[in-house]
């Protein structure tokens, strides 16, 4: 069905042709030069070439009329309308005309240019289509701000998963890998659910061409930066956080090529090739950064630990640069927006649906609830900036800036739940800090065992010394570690034994 329709849009019939008559007169030999107008600025203007033969019975006058299917992307600035007559009365015989059209580009998109024959101007309602399916496109002219978005996106793209190597420890990813389930789970609904939601909502909501392209492009993305982020603050598994993120971002090299292969051609027509080739380089472009922060993790700790540290304001700052910056920059979005209302609800519905399906997904296979809680983070929260670096640096024009569109979208509706969850639970430990004074005043000397967590007790010390904690084989705190402790905290870790349990408990 979706096939069917994008062929009765973008389906192309340039040539000539076969011989309409109205009343009395017929058109034959139509044939328009150049045969397609592809790349037509906005605001610029390009004329066109009719060329056809016409056989006229009588002194009848006929009208001719052309016409674009979508005026708010393309216009007949001059010559939409030309009256057709013999030349020379005393000849009955057939005469060839040519017609000179001039089209405007109004703003980017596809749109395309049909001729009628009827008797008079008025009788419109009695028209003849004796051509259709000429091909427009209108693309934006590239503006400093336009190249300054794009490399500055691909700059923040590459900065970000170079920090992400630099948290990330072999050791512990051979650790979750060890028990691989949370990190299949994840992967699987990143890379096999959401492209499938991506094309029923394509679907559902009627989006053809590079905005469905795009749709499907964010669909199929791996995890985005900010799904760490979220699960801090969420109470999520940080270190799966950081496994899975990673891993699907190496697995989009071979996973983004395989969906755009397999379904990208029922979103554009057979003239616009999808750039493969173009596509795999992005994706490793954007890998080898990972893979270099990884080394200086291995090599230079220290650094890599300091560099680490600003994951997070590095995610937020990306967040305010997608939805300030390229908002102003790619202001023509909101237009199209506005024009489509249906972006809308397909924008919103796939991160939602991700989130809910990946957290359903983990109760069915049983997964603890922190566990659930970050795979549904993962699974919904999409990398937009490998979705915008692969569109607008691999895409044709106006392919690439019409498909940026959902990625946008998508961003801007991503957050809501999750900070709507977020308020939802400050406000609640308000209203409980409130109602038990007490609790908040707790002396640490009588932390109850249900209070003893990694996050607590680790963190205080870790916060307060700058040590770390390790355990031996039996799970307890290693006995060189509390000479380096200062007295009164030596006194609180001495009455303190953590078992093994406890620490799978808390994590």
């Amino acid at each position: 069905m979706m096939f069917l329709i994008l062929s009765g849009i973008l389906s192309v019939h340039i040539g000539n042709v076969e011989t309409q008559n109205v009343g009395v007169i017929a058109i034959t030999n139509l044939t328009l030069n150049p045969p397609s107008l592809l790349g037509l600025l906005e605001n610029d203007e390009q004329t066109i070439t009719l060329n056809y033969v016409c056989c006229v019975g009588d002194m009848i006058r006929q009208v001719m009329t052309v016409v674009t299917e979508h005026p708010n992307i393309a216009v007949i600035s001059q010559n939409a309308t030309h009256l057709l007559g013999r030349p020379d009365e005393d000849d009955d015989g057939p005469f060839q005309r040519q017609v000179y059209v001039v089209i405007r580009g109004v703003r980017l998109g596809y749109t395309s240019l049909t001729i009628h024959l009827h008797e008079s101007k008025e009788a419109i309602n009695s028209r003849t289509v004796v051509h259709s399916g000429y091909v427009i496109s209108v693309v934006r002219q590239d503006r400093p701000l336009d190249i300054a978005f794009r490399v500055l996106t691909a700059l923040f793209v590459v900065m970000f998963n170079f920090i992400m190597g630099c948290t990330l420890e072999i050791a512990v990813i051979l650790k979750i890998l060890k028990k691989p389930i949370a990190p299949t789970v994840g992967f699987c609904c990143q890379f096999i659910i959401m492209p499938l939601l991506g094309l029923a909502l394509t679907n559902i909501f009627g989006l053809m061409g590079g905005i469905g392209l795009g749709l499907l492009v964010i669909s199929c993305s791996p995890g985005g930066g900010s799904s760490n982020v979220w699960t801090v603050l969420l109470g999520g598994e940080l270190n799966l956080s950081i496994c899975m993120t990673f891993l699907s971002t190496v697995g989009s090299l071979g996973m983004m090529p395989l969906w755009l292969f397999a379904l990208a051609r029922f979103y554009v027509s057979n003239n616009v090739v999808i750039p493969f080739e173009n596509i795999v380089i992005s994706l490793v472009s954007i890998i080898i950064p990972v893979t270099i922060g990884m080394v200086v993790r291995k090599y230079k700790e220290n650094i890599a630990l300091k560099i680490s540290k600003i994951i997070k304001p590095f995610a937020v700052l990306f967040i305010i640069f997608i939805a300030g910056f390229g908002s102003y920059v790619n202001s023509y979005m909101f237009t199209l927006m506005a024009e489509r209302p249906l972006l809308f609800p397909a924008g919103m519905l796939l991160p939602w649906c991700g989130f809910s399906i990946g957290l359903l997904v983990a109760f069915i296979l049983r997964q603890p609830f922190k566990t659930a809680k970050t795979i549904a983070f993962e699974t919904g929260i999409q990398n937009i900036g490998i979705a915008i670096i692969l569109l607008q640096f691999s895409l044709p024009k106006p392919d690439g800036d019409l498909a940026v569109v959902m990625p946008v979208i998508v961003a801007i509706f991503t957050p809501i739940p999750l900070q709507i969850i977020f308020v939802g639970l400050l406000i609640r430990r308000c209203i409980k800090k409130r109602s038990n004074p007490e609790d908040g005043n707790k002396d640490t000397d009588q932390i109850s065992d249900s209070d003893l967590n990694i996050n607590h007790v680790a963190g205080k010390i870790a916060d307060t010394n700058g040590y770390r904690i390790s355990t031996d084989q039996n799970g307890l705190i290693k006995g060189d570690q509390y000479s380096n402790l200062s007295g009164g905290l030596e006194n609180r870790c001495s009455s303190i034994s953590l078992s093994i349990s406890s620490f799978e408990t808390s994590v």
